[in-house]
């Protein structure tokens, strides 16, 4: 017998007037979920933002080296949106903190896109909303 693993549901959502896509995370989330789901939006024509939505999901068993394999997967793909914003909707303590650890070294690694970290969607969609700030 062959143990499952359980995977993350996303369900994508594309509002192509705000120029942003949504992806709603339910579920334990691993790293090959979410770097399945980056090759899935970049395959297309991606949209300038993203707000991935981690309110449903269960991130308990995220590792640093879960963080820095999507960093990297997320960087590679990311040139196609150099200038864009991501949005990271993690209401829990501990993803809120993960969340923000992987922003942290997105903006390290010089990744092109820019990052928010929010524990509700509206203030990450009024942060996408807001204009680019230079550096």
């Amino acid at each position: 017998m062959v143990d499952s693993i359980p995977m993350a549901q996303i369900q994508t959502s594309i509002d192509r007037e705000r120029d942003l896509t949504i992806l709603t995370l339910t579920g334990p989330v691993a790293a090959a979920d979410v770097v399945g789901a980056l090759r899935d939006f970049y395959a297309g024509p991606c949209t300038a933002k993203a707000l991935w939505d981690f309110t449903g999901s269960d991130l308990h068993a995220a590792k640093m080296t879960d963080l820095a394999a999507v960093l990297a997967a997320a960087k590679t793909l990311a040139t196609r949106r150099a200038g864009g914003k991501t949005a990271l909707v993690v209401p829990s303590d501990l993803g809120f903190g993960m969340a923000r650890m992987y922003e942290s070294m997105a903006e390290l690694k010089n990744h092109p896109v820019g990052h928010g970290v929010f524990r509700n969607q509206e203030d990450a969609l009024h942060w996408l909303a807001a204009p680019v700030e230079p550096d």
